[in-house]
């Protein structure tokens, strides 16, 4: 757990804490070029890192951006931040990466020790990239955690060698992978590729692999593609699905491919359709019912107040649920979750700056 911050330095975007031993590096960007330059210091400077992004349109720059750790340091990258970091919101749509300019710049976030990353309320979008747009990945057998979380994946499009978004453990890896209450909606995968790919660790005291609450729909999958959500590879028993709506994709909505004696748990999902290994036992509460979105024709996945999947989540799913949705609004409103990234709120309105 990171120390309280002593009085801080400040070089140029950079503000760098230090006191009685104990460093921490807090930084404020609200440029792409800042944000490469974040990313390029974070990967060498021994320390625990928190990137706060300025809310607003960041084009990301043409050269390649990314981070690679190989000590045990964690990398903490937010979004939603007032100018000068001082508040923050919790509405990925308030900050967009915006891709048009990035090429084949995806995010690529390497840990290979026993660093942890993480990634939340952030906007991906107009990525037309050949790799994708982000990845996580804890290498070379490495034990971080990796988390993706309250994060909007849109109008991108990716080619035969990269999925849209990943987060992979190294078969040997002891880390989990936790990808909690994102949207992917209307992207384009290509070839082979699925919109989502995850793999878990072979450890973690309760997730090997933790996917909840996530709404993935609208994406247009190539004909060979297994899925518009990949579960790959599982090393553990404990790879859980739970409160997701996955549904009105190009293919097959969810495919789960590796050990024939590994079997994930479903609670609570909308899957339109599987394919792949067969699930646990133990899942239980699982639908494949039309979710009514608002308006999934003008990229509205918004819950209509009739919708099967209103209440109809599990509230202590392994890997636990988020307070905030995707657009930062308190979970839980009624008698139990809603599934999908969206809670249903009769009035909506994000949390603002708090």
């Amino acid at each position: 757990m990171r120390a309280p911050l002593c009085p801080l330095r400040v070089a140029a975007f950079l503000l760098v804490a230090i006191c009685g031993g104990v460093s921490a590096d807090e930084i404020c960007v609200s440029t792409g070029e800042e944000l490469a330059q974040a990313l390029a210091l974070t990967s060498t400077n021994g320390f625990d890192n928190s990137i706060h992004v300025v809310a607003g349109s960041i084009v990301l720059p043409s050269t390649a951006y990314g981070y690679a750790q190989t000590g045990n340091h964690d990398l903490d990258i937010e979004g939603g931040w007032t100018p000068g970091c001082t508040a923050q919101s919790h509405d990925a749509a308030l900050t967009v990466l915006d891709g048009a300019a990035a090429g084949d710049a995806r995010m690529s976030l390497f840990t290979y020790a026993a660093g942890n990353v993480t990634v939340r309320y952030l906007t991906f979008a107009h990525y037309s990239s050949p790799s994708g747009v982000l990845l996580l990945e804890a290498a070379n057998n490495g034990n971080g955690d990796l988390r993706i979380e309250n994060c909007l994946f849109t109008s991108n499009a990716a080619s035969a060698s990269g999925n849209i978004v990943a987060a992979l453990n190294d078969t040997g890896g002891s880390g989990a992978v936790y990808f909690l209450d994102n949207a992917i909606i209307d992207n384009v995968a290509s070839g082979q590729r699925s919109v989502v790919l995850l793999q878990g660790g072979s450890g973690g005291s309760t997730c090997s692999l933790c996917v909840n609450n996530n709404t993935v729909s609208g994406n247009a999958l190539g004909e060979s593609s297994p899925g518009a959500v990949q579960i790959s590879y599982p090393n553990s028993a404990k790879t859980y699905l739970a409160n997701n709506v996955l549904w009105g994709n190009g293919g097959t909505d969810l495919n789960v491919y590796g050990n024939s004696n590994i079997h994930p748990t479903l609670f609570n999902n909308d899957i339109g359709t599987e394919n792949g290994t067969t699930p646990a036992s133990a899942s239980a509460g699982n639908i494949s019912s039309d979710p009514q979105f608002v308006s999934a024709a003008h990229g509205d996945y918004r819950l209509q107040f009739d919708s099967p999947v209103r209440d109809a989540g599990t509230n202590s799913p392994p890997g636990t649920i988020r307070s905030f949705d995707v657009l930062g609004t308190a979970r839980i409103d009624g008698v139990a979750v809603d599934m999908g990234a969206y809670e249903y709120h009769e009035n909506i309105f994000a949390d603002g700056f708090q």
